[in-house]
């Protein structure tokens, strides 16, 4: 493994194969935008600082999008859960 274990905690749920995959498309960046090349481990280094620096933003941003969802979810499954309360009272009523 190339990555540092803090690295690896954070990316915990990636693969060893999507790791060095993430590490080429740095390299690649770093080659076709900069004309620079760069190490798998300067590449790795360039890694740990979004990780650490700004992936938790992005970590959070989708977090948010995951409670709206869950949200709009349940306040759907709860209107529809109303609707059947009141069909089944309609329903004893003409019994």
């Amino acid at each position: 493994m190339i990555f540092s274990l803090g690295v690896r905690f954070v990316l915990k749920n990636f693969t060893d194969d999507q790791i060095q995959f993430i590490l080429g498309e740095i390299q690649n960046y770093y080659l076709n935008e900069r004309n620079e090349k760069i190490s798998t481990n300067e590449a790795n280094k360039v890694l740990e600082f979004f990780n650490y620096s700004i992936a938790p933003f992005f970590y959070n941003a989708i977090l948010n999008d995951v409670i709206e969802l869950v949200e709009r979810q349940y306040s759907q499954l709860s209107g529809e859960i109303v609707n059947l309360q009141k069909m089944s009272m309609k329903e004893t009523i003409k019994n």
